[in-house]
């Protein structure tokens, strides 16, 4: 379809001859969106997720992906889903937990409410979470990536060189793939690696790896969560872990995004023993419907 597209172009808009590549992109844009639109099916299937095969079909594709190192993450074809940017992500997902309200690392329950005429999320102070440091973004509730920014980002081009500019000011990393490139956005936006956290457990986990942490120290009141600054991981709540692992799969398989191989073994060990429960499958499916594909990891 994307190269249909471009041999195309001219026939989508006679009314320039210089087709600037904003211009494209919006074209192309619009075609996704219109139904008369035949080739928006054959562009769906350069989506790996959106053809979802057996289970059991999946684990050696996934291994064998994430074994191939020659992989140039700017080369694949976007993997396109409906969700523009990462604002819009966030306000979608606040529908899909409406009967849902509880974060995903405490299990804490959460509600909005108006602070300085702005509504703002928050955590209920009364399921024993307590703030390590900062008390105020303890209980504001974040929507957080899964698989970080920083991972499925860090080999774009955007990521590593400053080929963005602002007043002058040349700049890189999350802002400028945000500003530039189409494939981030798609990835930052995806509705199945983000998830409700209290804000400090957020920033504390940065974009640290999830793992085992030694002793059972914990900061942040009866919520099950570690944070290990020093050998930079966090260990999440075995109730959630499986969720963690198939989220990683998910982005490897849809994005060819690589896993570190001790991790792998161990998202692997975590699929096993926590395997997916109503809720996720109900929120795979909710997404499913607003997003236009699911997470075959999930999926029964």
């Amino acid at each position: 379809m994307v190269a249909w597209f471009f041999r195309n172009s001219w026939n989508l808009c006679s009314c320039s001859s210089l087709l600037n590549s904003r211009r494209v992109l919006v074209i192309l844009y619009v075609c996704l969106q219109l139904q008369n639109c035949q080739d928006t099916s054959q562009l769906k299937k350069e989506a790996p997720s959106l053809e979802v095969p057996k289970l059991e079909e999946l684990y050696p594709k996934l291994e064998e992906l994430n074994n191939n190192n020659s992989t140039n993450q700017n080369q694949i074809p976007i993997a396109y889903h409906k969700i523009s940017n990462f604002r819009k992500a966030k306000k979608l997902l606040s529908k899909i937990y409406e009967d849902r309200q509880k974060d995903f690392y405490c299990n804490c329950n959460f509600f909005r409410s108006k602070k300085e005429g702005y509504t703002v999320t928050q955590i209920q102070k009364d399921c024993g979470l307590k703030a390590r440091l900062n008390q105020e973004r303890a209980f504001r509730l974040e929507w957080e990536h899964i698989m970080p920014a920083h991972t499925f980002g860090q080999n774009l081009s955007c990521w590593k060189q400053a080929i963005c500019e602002k007043n002058g000011i040349s700049f890189k990393g999350r802002k400028c793939c945000r500003r530039i490139d189409p494939l981030f956005k798609q990835m930052e936006s995806d509705l199945h690696n983000i998830r409700p956290s209290p804000g400090e457990l957020n920033a504390d986990r940065s974009s640290f790896p999830y793992g085992i942490v030694k002793g059972e120290g914990r900061k942040y009141g009866s919520c099950d969560f570690e944070v290990d600054f020093s050998n930079k991981l966090a260990e999440p709540r075995e109730e959630i872990r499986g969720d963690i692992a198939r989220t990683y799969f998910y982005m490897n398989y849809r994005y060819k995004i690589q896993i570190d191989p001790k991790q792998w073994k161990l998202f692997l060990a975590w699929a096993e023993e926590d395997p997916p429960d109503e809720w996720e499958m109900e929120r795979n499916n909710r997404i499913k419907k607003i997003q236009g594909n699911s997470n075959p990891f999930i999926d029964r």
